[in-house]
């Protein structure tokens, strides 16, 4: 795990060191349930290949990115049936869906000091690969908010969007895992939020992230083959330019 660790956090740099000759710890195995989930992908990160440990490196390389966050969709997704071209492709969509959500992280705001410390510990989960401990994080601030717009109406229309905000993050994080399913309930519970908002309480930002919401549902719904829902997304899209 350490090796591992250390391999991660260098970006490949410091490469882990195996010995063949040693047996496998095969108490680690069978207690890899019980494990954190960092240190799960830790271990799982110890079985890939080096053709495909050498594949993530560069990838991860061109988008200045860690390399967890990619061993995690890797390892998480169902590539078995993809050909090495179409690995790669889903390996950098992946990368690129990292990227954004990284950045909105780093620059959404929050008026709420606890929902902008959970997003910031998300961001931190984010990072190490740690998808679920991210969506965790990302679902307490969500509840938060919701509790807030809720119990004063005045508030209602700031939580609403501060909430829609942390699901755009939370579908953009499913999005970096290859999690297209999650990815696309997300982005839709944020559509269903700016509706209950109302178009008109839509800051330039938020109606701007509104358009990339559809834009985003109507790649995920081509990719996913729902070729119906991604005209929809898209004739909105387009209506709302």
């Amino acid at each position: 795990l350490v090796q591992q660790e250390v391999y991660d956090l260098s970006r490949g740099r410091q490469l882990p060191y195996v010995e063949s000759g040693l047996p496998k710890l095969f108490f680690a195995a069978a207690a890899k349930g019980q494990l954190p989930e960092r240190e799960r992908l830790l271990l799982a990160m110890a079985d890939v290949t080096p053709d495909m440990r050498g594949e993530v490196e560069r990838i991860a390389s061109d988008a200045d990115m860690p390399l967890a966050p990619l061993y995690g969709a890797l390892i998480s997704a169902d590539t078995s049936h993809l050909s090495a071209e179409s690995l790669n492709a889903r390996l950098r969509e992946a990368a690129d869906a990292f990227v954004k959500v990284r950045a909105e992280m780093k620059t959404l705001a929050a008026d709420d000091p606890r929902v902008t410390e959970l997003r910031r510990q998300a961001e931190e989960q984010l990072a190490l690969g740690a998808f679920g401990a991210a969506q965790a994080k990302l679902a307490e601030a969500v509840d938060i908010d919701e509790v807030s717009r809720k119990a004063l109406k005045a508030n209602f229309a700031d939580r609403t969007l501060s909430q829609a905000a942390t699901l755009f993050l939370s579908a953009g994080a499913a999005r970096a895992d290859l999690n297209y399913a999650a990815a696309i309930k997300g982005y839709e519970t944020v559509l269903s939020l700016y509706g209950e908002a109302g178009q008109t309480s839509l800051s330039l930002e938020q109606a701007d992230r509104q358009s990339r919401t559809l834009e985003e549902l109507g790649i995920l719904y081509t990719t996913v083959g729902n070729v119906d829902a991604a005209g929809r997304a898209f004739a909105a899209l387009l209506a709302n330019l």
